[in-house]
């Protein structure tokens, strides 16, 4: 890593260690800051390769200070040997990390860091947090950020009279604030001013490079009685608003400059049916279509359904992907070369430098957060400026900000094209596992399915990247294959998919699922985003507090597709009230623009310009108004114009518009 993107890696959070606690008030998951005395000298035990354990039970003084009994907490490092030699039995230090609660409601520390008490001037402080990055791990991370912030110096690029309008800190102060604060409120005005040095400009940068208002170069004139003829055969009946959406969509192409839309709706608003609408115009107008999809499953699944749909009509659908055999590539490259395909279907593989068109017109983007600016203006670049279509389930913070800047026409579907097909959300503890599994084999032998999804494939992966890792009881799609197998779930079938079996490995385990060679499907979130198995009325998701409320909605979405009542049960061993107030809302409410709202709130609008998609960093309604009004200041001085349309024709992406220089 450079100099300058080590100090524009902030941390992933901050923990507060000012205040000594008592451990016994914490929740399973929460942090404590405690004062002990280590009763031996810490042990190691090397389990397997990549897994010691160091364990030493340490004594508290007076329940952590708050006048209580001493109590016995036994402290636990994974992959830490180093800590050997440095504990010693008898002294007495200051333990901060994880504390977990165990089923009998002991506690314990996980990975704290820990200094002896002879040695310490000041408690700990605020602490960031920060996230291993390019093979560096995240204590090593830290020094290195110290080390090249006391070389930056850090200059605005916001005019000073801005920067005073707008009470915003120093760059330069807001820097070293983000990497090492003294409080919250500070971090607080820290943020807002990083964050308004950037924004502004992206706003402005963003606006250039997607041309609003630029005249079109293209007519379409395709036949809008075709277009309903192709629609009146569909094997189902568009919605009010579907039809609605689609009537944009031609006046949009229509019309005399260059169409940028978004297409927002809830899961199961039927936005796929838009898009192909959308697409058969731009073929009947004599212009091709690129259907990017966000994963292979996806793609594959499109382009089984256009199949069905175009078949018939004479038009020709390819699919692109990463891993398709050469033969089958090279004809499809050749295809789309020649305009012999008029609707490609892929993946990132339509990016590729060797895929030109003959006439792309259209360029439809499913789940467009999942595509950085920069990826969509690789595609758009094939075509000068094609005719964009971006799609969206649930307006997620990224896409509500682009609602904000409003340089996207919006269409958005409310209803959904079936009736009924309500999801019964339930937070299930661990004594209630058995009762759900029970009655998750009678829907299995009514006809239902099932998908179990878990956080990650393996359970030799860390469950944290930062130094406050440790075991944390995550689920893996493995270790629960394998027990499900010897459930009571068994007799109907189970299936496993996960992100590093194959792409043909996981379209077979997708389809065997589709087609009910097996009833239940133990996967990762690789199912999160459109996959339509119509017979699937039950979703469990395990360690349902690792996901973000819009993903956990989307899960949530791959359940009672066909109308039928269904069922999502959240399972979660958190008493975390965060988690808890989090999960409950989604119990609460189906609605995915109510949750996108929330989401918003709790965590921000996510980094419209690269594959971020947390941590807003103090972004906020009001932010995103100041930004707007600075960003139309810049506009408005000649000078910072040209620079901004310099950058806009240079920069692949626009990640970096603040002006650091590094000594």
């Amino acid at each position: 890593m450079t100099e300058l993107e080590l100090i524009n890696t902030f941390p992933a959070r901050y923990l507060d260690a000012r205040t000594e606690i008592d451990i016994g008030e914490v929740y399973d998951g929460g942090f404590a800051l405690i004062r002990a005395a280590a009763v031996f000298d810490v042990k190691v035990n090397y389990i397997r390769r990549n897994l010691n354990i160091a364990r030493v039970n340490v004594l508290t003084a007076d329940g952590g200070g708050q006048g209580k009994s001493g109590r016995l907490v036994p402290v636990t490092w994974f992959n830490r040997a180093y800590v050997k030699g440095k504990v010693t039995g008898g002294e007495v230090y200051l333990f901060y990390g994880k504390v977990k609660v165990n089923k009998n409601g002991t506690r314990e520390i996980l990975n704290p860091l820990f200094e002896n008490v002879n040695s310490l001037k000041n408690l700990p402080g605020i602490i960031p947090v920060y996230r291993a990055a390019d093979g560096i791990s995240a204590a090593q991370l830290k020094l290195k950020i110290r080390a090249a912030l006391k070389r930056a110096e850090i200059n605005s690029a916001l005019p000073d009279p801005i920067r005073e309008k707008y009470g915003l800190m120093p760059l330069s102060a807001a820097y070293r604030v983000l990497h090492a604060p003294r409080d919250f409120e500070e971090i607080a005005a820290a943020r807002r001013a990083a964050a308004m040095e950037t924004l502004p400009f992206k706003i402005a940068l963003y606006g250039i490079l997607r041309g609003g208002g630029e005249k079109r170069e293209r007519a379409y004139g395709g036949d809008i009685k075709e277009l309903e003829r192709f629609i009146a055969l569909l094997p189902f009946r568009l919605t009010d608003g579907q039809r609605a959406a689609v009537k944009d969509i031609t006046d949009d192409l229509a019309g005399a400059n260059v169409m940028n839309r978004l297409l927002q709706g809830d899961v199961g608003s039927g936005k796929t049916a838009v898009a192909f609408c959308a697409a058969y115009y731009a073929v009947l107008s004599g212009y091709q279509t690129a259907f990017m999809a966000p994963t292979e499953v996806l793609a594959r699944q499109h382009y089984i359904t256009a199949q069905r749909l175009f078949e018939m009509r004479g038009v020709t659908v390819t699919l692109l992907t990463g891993s398709q055999k050469k033969e089958e590539r090279d004809t499809a490259v050749f295809n789309i070369r020649h305009g012999v395909s008029d609707i490609v279907i892929g993946t990132h593989a339509l990016f590729s430098g060797g895929i030109a068109f003959k006439d792309l017109g259209l360029v439809i983007t499913d789940e467009q957060h999942r595509f950085g600016v920069g990826q969509r203006k690789l595609l758009e670049d094939k075509a000068g400026r094609p005719d964009t279509l971006v799609m969206s389930a649930t307006p997620i913070p990224r896409t509500l900000s682009l609602m904000m800047y409003g340089d996207l026409n919006i269409s958005t579907l409310r209803e959904k094209p079936h009736a009924g097909g309500a999801v019964q959300t339930n937070l299930v503890g661990g004594g209630k596992i058995n009762e759900m599994f029970g009655f998750i084999a009678k829907e299995l032998e009514n006809g239902g399915a099932a998908y179990f999804v878990c956080p990650r494939i393996e359970d030799d992966e860390d469950d944290e990247d930062d130094e406050f890792g440790g075991e944390s009881g995550l689920v893996n799609v493995k270790g629960l294959y394998e027990t499900l197998k010897k459930s009571v779930l068994n007799k109907y079938g189970i299936g496993l998919l996960h992100g590093k079996m194959k792409e043909r490995e996981k379209a077979a385990a997708l389809a065997g699922f589709a087609e009910g060679k097996y009833k239940v499907l133990v996967s990762t979130t690789v199912i999160e985003v459109g996959v339509d198995v119509k017979t699937a009325s039950v979703m469990v998701i395990y360690n349902a507090e690792r996901f973000g409320l819009s993903q956990l909605h989307q899960l949530r979405g791959r359940v009672g597709r066909a109308g039928q009542k269904s069922w999502c049960f959240l399972l979660s061993a958190s008493d975390s009230p965060e988690t808890l107030a989090r999960l409950n809302v989604l119990k609460s409410t189906s609605d995915g623009f109510a949750l996108s709202e929330y989401d918003f709130s709790a965590r921000g609008a996510g980094d419209i310009f690269s594959e971020k998609q947390h941590g807003s960093g103090g972004i906020t309604y009001q932010s995103f108004a100041e930004a707007k009004e600075i960003a139309g200041h810049l506009l408005e001085d000649s000078e910072c114009l040209k620079a901004l349309q310099k950058a806009a024709a240079e920069a692949n992406d626009l990640d970096e518009i603040t002006r650091i220089t590094l000594n």
